[in-house]
């Protein structure tokens, strides 16, 4: 190996040098040597502290990559977090408006108990659907049961000029009245009630 070299060189420089039987080239060669050894050192501990930054260069780029991975994790967390509570806050103003809308026409019908609402009033009323507030008929007369309570309206609709009219029998349970008195409403449509069983006076 060079190094072993470089030492021969030099032990018999040191050895062989007092009588005279070393040359100035064997000297110049056994320094060239050693300068070359030297260099070689030099160069390998170049490579291995190369080697040392590119491995702490790989393990910083790791570290960065697992911390943006984290942060990534994190934000989508927060990113579904916020959506839930959004979600969440959408259900609960949906649900306050339906609420609301319900104590609205809660506070803009009244009770229609048959004790306290007199067939005359109610004869000839408008009859609307709750939902679309169209007109669906007028109401021609009251069901009256074996007790004298009310228990159906008739429900008066179609035909031209006052002729050809249809009648239906409404439960009055499935009935409300506005608070001025005026109008008469139920959740049924047209359809529904054209669709219903017609009114039969016995």
């Amino acid at each position: 190996m060079p190094i072993y070299h470089a030492i021969a060189l030099t032990v018999a420089l040191v050895v062989f040098a007092p009588f005279g039987s070393v040359s100035a080239p064997v000297a110049k060669a056994a320094q060239q040597q050693q300068e070359q050894t030297q260099k070689a050192e030099e160069r390998r501990q170049d490579a291995e502290r190369k080697r040392e930054m590119e491995q702490r260069q790989d393990a910083e780029r790791r570290q960065d990559a697992e911390r943006a991975r984290e942060m990534e994790q994190r934000q989508d967390a927060e990113r579904r977090l916020e959506a839930e509570r959004r979600r969440e806050t959408d259900q609960r103003q949906d649900a306050e408006r339906r609420m609301d809308t319900e104590r609205k026409q809660e506070n803009g019908t009244r009770s229609m108990a048959p004790a306290q609402i007199r067939a005359d009033e109610l004869v000839g009323q408008k009859v609307i659907n709750r939902q679309s507030r169209r007109e669906l008929g007028r109401v021609a007369g009251i069901v009256m049961d074996e007790g004298g309570q009310i228990e159906a309206a008739v429900i008066e609709y179609g035909g031209f000029m006052g002729f050809f009219t249809s009648k239906v029998a409404v439960p009055w349970n499935q009935l409300e009245l506005s608070e001025d008195g005026k109008t008469v409403s139920t959740h049924l449509d047209r359809r529904q009630l054209r669709t219903a069983a017609p009114y039969e006076r016995n």
